[in-house]
């Protein structure tokens, strides 16, 4: 049983599993495109980098967290004598 799934254009390298999970690269156009038929886990003993001039995270649901910190329920305080008036809670993110 083969997991490589030839494609019809030569610029395409394919692998195909079984549950519909793909591995695509396009050499002409110069992207890789991964399909999960379920979950997709990256996980590093030191650093994973992600650069680009554009990062795009798409979902329905999640929150990002770094360091106990939610981007979705943090909250910040202002302090004594800002424009805002005096030291107030402003509540979760929008």
């Amino acid at each position: 049983q083969t997991l490589d799934a030839p494609s019809a254009d030569p610029t395409i390298d394919l692998i195909q599993f079984n549950d519909g999970t793909q591995i695509q690269y396009n050499s002409a156009d110069k992207q890789l495109n991964v399909s999960a038929a379920q979950h997709i886990t990256i996980t590093s003993e030191q650093v994973i980098n992600v650069s680009a001039p554009t990062v795009s995270i798409n979902g329905d649901e999640g929150d990002v967290v770094i360091q106990d910190i939610s981007l979705l329920n943090h909250t910040h305080t202002q302090s004594d004598g800002n424009h805002f008036g005096g030291s107030v809670q402003t509540g979760k993110a929008q």
